[in-house]
């Protein structure tokens, strides 16, 4: 498709990632146009938790990633405090076997410069009756929240709208196209052909891309799209109104939110291809019975609504990165760079906390391929105002 002298920006996927993106770009000037395929906020950010990381379950394995994590905590809860659920006290960080060491643990929270405190296990059981206390030894609270993804997407996607972008749902996306080793654009399933001047894919956009054969979807060599799923259960009405999360279980957690519990294994399995990953073989009946074990007043059949699902994530691994889920960057990936198309992009959030970190990475690389400065933009209004 031969597209004449552009700016455009072409954006597919319309998650947190997604949007964000859109914001960060137009509030720079550059020209968006977001393609989702379904809704907004309608793929893996429907699927989501609603965990905002304050950086505590990764400080162990980097003090950046933790850093990262509670900056974007930070962001997210000034820009959009109305997506954040009551109540505003944090998370628990709890241990159920009195032999696990925590020193480890709270040296990495202080290399990191989280906040926390130590938590006396009376207070906690206190705050969380129901809670099985032969499985309650230490306690620790972190600003980790529960948060509403649905509300944040909304925010973000109005804030683009502001900002001047086009945000078009029920398009999906083909094909990226062309021209002499660059991106000219992309081809919807309608067959309409839009001109582009870099084409940025979100990672909730991927599946169903790879799914196309007509899909023109070139390698990345120095990074290697992993794709992993997990197992998460809900309650209504909840068990507790207080997150906390289980260090030595795996990391197995309690998000609440209005009127519901969810609760995540905390495993994550390697799933064999990118693409099809709604398709669960976990274990659901594991979490079902760890819930039974913290919770042994809890009764499955008494519930008024109980439902499972697998829970997505797809990261671009470096060559130094071993397994996903363990310490998920936020990943940008210039294709042009890896050998590729010049002008495509690919975002990797890692995290759907992460999701400013990732805006600001891709509109800094965008920025500098179209030799727009910093100096001539106006910053994303998560940067703004002293945030």
């Amino acid at each position: 498709m031969s597209t004449g002298k552009t700016d455009r920006i072409v954006i597919v996927g319309g998650g947190i990632s997604g949007v964000a993106s859109a914001v960060s770009l137009a509030s720079a000037g550059v020209p968006v146009v977001l393609l989702e395929s379904g809704k907004l906020g309608g793929g893996a950010t429907s699927l989501a938790q609603g965990w905002l990381h304050s950086g505590g379950a990764f400080a162990e394995a980097s003090s950046e990633m933790a850093r990262l994590c509670l900056r974007s905590l930070q962001q997210t809860e000034a820009f959009c405090p109305q997506c954040l659920e009551s109540p505003r006290s944090g998370m628990y960080y709890l241990t159920s076997d009195i032999q696990t060491p925590t020193n480890a643990l709270k040296k990495a929270w202080g290399e990191a410069g989280l906040p926390w405190k130590e938590v006396g296990r009376n207070q906690l059981l206190a705050a969380i009756p129901e809670l099985n206390p032969e499985l309650v030894q230490k306690a620790y609270l972190l600003p980790d929240r529960a948060f509403r993804p649905d509300v944040l997407t909304e925010t973000l996607a109005a804030t683009a709208r502001n900002a001047g972008v086009e945000i078009r749902t029920g398009v999906g996306v083909e094909r990226v196209t062309s021209e002499d080793g660059q991106a000219t654009g992309v081809v919807t399933l309608q067959g309409e052909e839009i001109a582009a001047s870099h084409v940025i894919l979100s990672a909730a956009s991927l599946p169903s891309l790879l799914e196309h054969p007509r899909t023109f979807l070139p390698d990345q060599p120095e990074h290697t799209p992993a794709a992993a799923t997990t197992e998460l259960v809900s309650v209504r009405p909840n068990l507790t109104q207080i997150p906390f999360v289980v260090v030595d279980r795996h990391q197995f957690n309690h998000i609440p939110h209005i009127g519901t519990s969810i609760f995540h294994s905390g495993v994550w399995r390697t799933a064999k291809t990118t693409s099809g990953l709604t398709k669960s073989e976990g274990d659901f009946e594991s979490v079902w019975n760890t819930v039974q074990e913290f919770f042994p007043g809890f009764e499955r059949e008494a519930c008024l609504e109980c439902h499972e699902w697998t829970g997505t994530s797809i990261e671009a691994l470096g060559a130094d990165q071993i397994e996903p889920g363990r310490c998920p960057w936020p990943t940008v990936v210039n294709h042009g760079a890896e050998g590729g198309v010049r002008n495509l992009w690919s975002l990797y959030p890692g995290r759907a906390t992460l999701w400013p970190v990732l805006a600001d990475l891709i509109r800094e690389e965008i920025l500098a391929k179209m030799d727009r400065g910093p100096l001539k933009a106006a910053p994303a209004p998560w940067n703004s105002q002293g945030n």
